[in-house]
């Protein structure tokens, strides 16, 4: 496939063409960040090669909502539903995201931590990875950066201050750590919304929190994204959090962060 430059002039053409091919489809194989033309014919009937691309939306909704799950997996329970409460859930996200934000302009940034343990670098690479696949399909950010060894309750400013336990640069879709964030919030020139998809994978010291609001006057929008667990979009505005910091004490928790990446 060739490449060219993206404008919205391209893009306009370019969609119109693959249109007018018909039966074809953009699609991949392995990466998805090398997409392919293949005829609809072949990826029906060799869904194991190429793969579809998912929107946000579809990754949402093949997560939250599971026909089946082990009886053990505490992020799920068993309820009666109806196609009105898929859709209500929807709502808020999708106005949210690709609304609100959209219409401010602001750069949406995730990032996640994990906690210093037993595991191989490989190992918690494997696991930070599926982090940043959250992020990235269902937050829709545009950039992530990652604490590969951070506590909870460590100041924002001191992590990830160790280049030699930096682990951001072998992982997937990541703009590194915790210091490549600090500086790109500092010289963006757009507004940041900061999104995490838990309380405690951004910070549960509140007193910090508040104090690099305070210090980051870039930093517009702070989300947690719990819908899929919770249903729930928790949003943290800066000039709120600035009149009321007491708005921050839902990150002062001290419970175990989400299990949410195991096979189900």
């Amino acid at each position: 496939m060739n490449i060219t430059q993206y404008s919205d002039d391209n893009a306009t053409r370019l969609v119109k063409k693959i249109e007018q091919l018909g039966a074809f489809n953009v699609c991949y194989e392995n990466d998805p960040r090398r997409p392919v033309l293949a005829n609809l014919f072949v990826i029906r009937n060799d869904s194991f090669t190429f793969k579809r691309y998912l929107t946000a939306l579809v990754s949402f909704l093949n997560e939250a909502f599971r026909p089946y799950v082990e009886p053990q997996n505490a992020c799920y329970s068993l309820e009666n539903i109806t196609m009105k409460d898929v859709y209500m859930s929807v709502i808020p996200k999708n106005q949210y995201l690709n609304g609100k934000l959209e219409k401010q302009k602001l750069s949406i940034i995730g990032y996640t931590r994990k906690s210093p343990g037993c595991e191989s670098n490989e190992n918690r690479k494997t696991l930070l990875n599926h982090m940043v696949k959250c992020l990235q399909e269902r937050s829709l950010c545009d950039k992530i950066f990652v604490s590969p060894y951070s506590v909870a309750d460590e100041p924002l400013t001191s992590r990830d201050m160790n280049e030699s336990n930096d682990l951001s640069n072998g992982l997937e879709c990541v703009f590194r750590n915790t210091q490549a964030m600090i500086s790109y919030i500092q010289s963006s020139e757009k507004n940041v919304c900061l999104v995490a998809i838990d309380f405690s994978r951004l910070s549960i010291n509140t007193n910090d929190l508040t104090t690099f609001i305070e210090n980051h006057e870039n930093l517009k929008t702070i989300i947690i994204d719990t819908l899929p667990y919770k249903h729930k979009v928790h949003v943290f505005e800066r000039h709120s959090v600035l009149e009321n910091p007491s708005l921050l004490n839902a990150f002062n928790c001290r419970s175990k962060p989400i299990q949410r990446f195991k096979d189900v």
